[in-house]
């Protein structure tokens, strides 16, 4: 930005606006993408990052001044639009697919996000030394949009399993409506002895659910982080979360201005940076883990509760 007769104001003003329109955005988001649907707004802000990555790359080819400042700020709007739906859709389809490893599951977003913050910052640079600022913005342009697609085409499978269990359950509520039809034109005692019957049989039913379910999710949260890491959905979804932290973080403009007046050496970034990623998935881990504990403990008080009232 130095280099294209942009002053400091003006580099502030465009990273400064990403943090204001993810302020601006994000109370509306959520109204739009319960309209919108989560799969369809998780897949728009995939290619929607994937489409400012190739935007930056792009941004070589304007003139200095006037174009390029407004051409940036656009841009960064774009971007910070992108991350938040991202960040909202990710955390509501996270709770959709493991229901009873939700706080698990969140904290392996969070670390796979920051070992991708932390690490697009070196690999971008190794792509720049390369290629100049077109290659580490078009590569991960690419692979952000592939990712994307990977998560989209993996998805029908579900999508199709969702529509014939919706299908099965209309055809199960024409029948119901059948049998109460059929059920009125039955006399007055009868219709009350049987429905005090369907009552308690449902009542039963559904404790027998409630204990049931408090069962599956105990034993879910039983077999942990080895459970999760086994689906291949969790891995993809790592995937895709790393991808997203290395492709809004490998550009990071003050990290040059720093090193230089700091003036380190290789060798002790070389041990910094693998030091911080150790810290970060051990600390995420083992806290989710304590969150994990207390959240079976308050399951189990739970049914212990139901068993006492019954």
């Amino acid at each position: 930005a130095n280099k294209r007769q942009i002053n400091t104001g003006d580099i502030g003003l465009i990273i400064g606006t990403y943090q204001l329109c993810r302020f601006i955005i994000a109370p509306f988001t959520g109204k739009y993408i319960i309209i919108i649907g989560t799969s369809k707004a998780f897949f728009f802000s995939l290619f929607l990052t994937a489409f400012t990555a190739f935007g930056f790359g792009l941004l070589t080819l304007l003139p200095n001044g006037f174009y390029f400042f407004w051409a940036s700020l656009a841009i960064r709007i774009v971007q910070a639009l992108a991350r938040t739906v991202f960040v909202i859709s990710s955390l509501t389809i996270m709770a959709q697919l493991f229901p009873a490893n939700i706080s698990l599951l969140g904290g392996l977003l969070e670390a796979f996000a920051g070992f991708g913050y932390i690490s697009g910052p070196v690999i971008g640079s190794v792509l720049f030394e390369f290629g100049g600022f077109i290659t580490p913005n078009f590569t991960f342009g690419t692979l952000m949009a592939l990712t994307g697609m990977a998560f989209a085409f993996s998805t029908k499978l579900k999508k199709n399993k969702e529509n014939k269990r919706r299908k099965e359950l209309k055809s199960l509520k024409n029948l119901s409506l059948i049998y109460t039809q059929k059920a009125g034109q039955l006399s007055e005692k009868s219709s009350n002895s049987s429905d005090s019957e369907a009552l308690s049989k449902s009542s039963k039913c559904s404790s027998n659910t409630k204990i049931n379910k408090t069962r599956t999710d105990i034993n879910s949260s039983n077999n942990g982080l080895l459970s999760v890491l086994r689906l291949p959905s969790t891995w993809l979804i790592m995937l895709v979360i790393t991808t997203r932290g290395i492709t809004c973080s490998f550009f990071q403009a003050p990290l040059p201005e720093h090193l230089n007046s700091v003036n380190l050496y290789k060798g002790l970034l070389i041990e910094v940076i693998p030091h911080f990623i150790v810290k970060f998935f051990r600390s995420d881990h083992w806290h989710n883990i304590y969150n994990n504990e207390c959240q079976l403990l308050y399951e189990r008080s739970n049914m212990g509760i139901i068993y006492g009232i019954e």
